[in-house]
């Protein structure tokens, strides 16, 4: 009877037999590549002690397989060794293990625990990308690095992140429809571009306070954000961070050093805090947005002591250079509405210049602010608006307004 298998050097390079249930030989050191690869009868697999190696594509789209037994003594998976195992439910990797390789179990539908040994020094790109019905993973400390290893487990609910963990790569968590919080351990410097992008149940993200950086498309597209508070380490937000993310509340740091056009393109928050330095500097390039309470830390506003509010309204964002959508044009007949806003009492000469500036007022509406201020006898709003009216109008046209205004009366 010839052998069902085919071992060279220690090396399983080929198995013939027709058996559901395979026992490797004692001796094999190492399952070579692609050597079960596309087999769709096999449905269990034990592997003998021997066993330290298992080399790339070896149980690939084994679409049957069910269980998976593997040796005290592995230390590798070579890169996509049960990709495709559509009917893999459960894996236990055992405590030797060292090495997980790029796609090792990606798109292996029907996963849903992982159990990952503690001293695993690292985990491949896409390792379990695609694994759509893992719902919880625990990673060992011993990673320091997470490449998009998780990448469109789309009911992955949690996951325990190593403590020594210092940087999160491109893509990590891209997909993870299901993600519900997110914790990234002190120790993590740097997270990769769209490592958080479209996980749309996301509520809870706590970041590093060593994080210098929120990367192109990091959020984009997370829209069940509760709180999103950036460290005071974070100095710089690529494009697209935030494209179409909604926060309930959104809290920078004091200073910035770069913002990327369209970082929060299309995105919705209800509180946003800021410095003054961030608008200033920044503001032309926060995008096309919507607010509905802006809070400005560091302008020293009489009623409101430390911040700055725009009551409940977008529609005085633009004053500091921001495009955000206003949901009613200025009109005359809302002046006294707008006198009645805090920031008319504001301090800083800029700011206000900012908010006529952007408004457009005309001379009629200025005239106007003037008469409803003087009423309520909101002495420096008029002695502003005057100012504004004579730096902003020519001669000529105030003497146009008078003219105009005794023809009414």
């Amino acid at each position: 009877m010839p052998p069902k298998y085919v071992i060279t050097d220690g090396v399983l390079t080929k198995w013939i037999g027709t058996e559901t249930v395979i026992h490797v030989p004692q001796g094999v050191q190492s399952i070579g590549e692609g050597c079960f690869a596309g087999r769709r009868d096999i449905r269990c697999v034990v592997l003998p002690a021997s066993v330290m190696e298992i080399q790339k594509d070896a149980f690939s789209c084994c679409s049957s397989l069910r269980e998976m037994h593997f040796s005290l003594r592995l230390l590798a998976i070579r890169d996509g060794a049960f990709r495709g195992c559509e009917a893999l439910e459960s894996v236990s990797l055992p405590w030797s293990l060292r090495f997980l390789g790029w796609f090792a179990f990606a798109d292996c539908i029907s996963l849903k625990e992982v159990k990952l040994p503690s001293h695993l020094d690292d985990l491949g790109e896409g390792c379990f990308s695609g694994c759509r019905m893992l719902t919880d993973v625990r990673l060992p400390d011993s990673i320091e690095r997470l490449g998009d290893a998780f990448s469109r487990c789309v009911s992955l609910q949690s996951v325990k992140l190593p403590l020594g963990l210092k940087v999160l790569g491109a893509g990590a968590f891209d997909g993870c429809a299901s993600l519900d919080t997110i914790r990234l351990p002190n120790t993590v410097e740097r997270i990769g571009s769209n490592a958080f992008r479209g996980c749309t149940s996301l509520r809870v993200v706590e970041l590093s306070k060593r994080l210098e950086e929120i990367p192109d498309g990091a959020f984009a597209n997370c829209t069940s954000l509760q709180e999103m508070i950036l460290p005071r380490s974070v100095m710089a937000i690529g494009s697209l961070a935030f494209r179409g993310a909604v926060v309930r509340n959104m809290v920078f740091p004091p200073r910035l050093e770069r913002l990327e056009d369209d970082a929060f393109a299309g995105a919705r928050f209800q509180d946003w805090t800021l410095s003054r330095q961030i608008l200033m500097t920044h503001g032309k390039r926060l995008g096309n947005i919507s607010v509905q309470r802006l809070f400005v830390t560091d302008m020293g506003i009489t009623e409101l002591p430390g911040k700055m509010q725009a009551a409940g309204t977008r529609g005085f964002a633009r004053a500091y250079r921001m495009r955000l959508r206003i949901p009613e044009p200025f009109r005359s007949d809302n002046l006294a509405d707008i006198a009645r806003r805090p920031f008319f009492v504001y301090d800083d000469p800029e700011v206000l210049s900012l908010i006529f500036q952007e408004h457009m007022l005309t001379l009629e509406q200025a005239r106007q602010l003037v008469d409803i201020a003087s009423k309520r006898q909101l002495t420096e709003v008029v002695a502003r608006v005057l100012n504004y009216i004579q730096e902003s109008f020519s001669e000529e046209e105030r003497q146009e307004m008078n003219r105009k205004q005794l023809e009414l009366d």
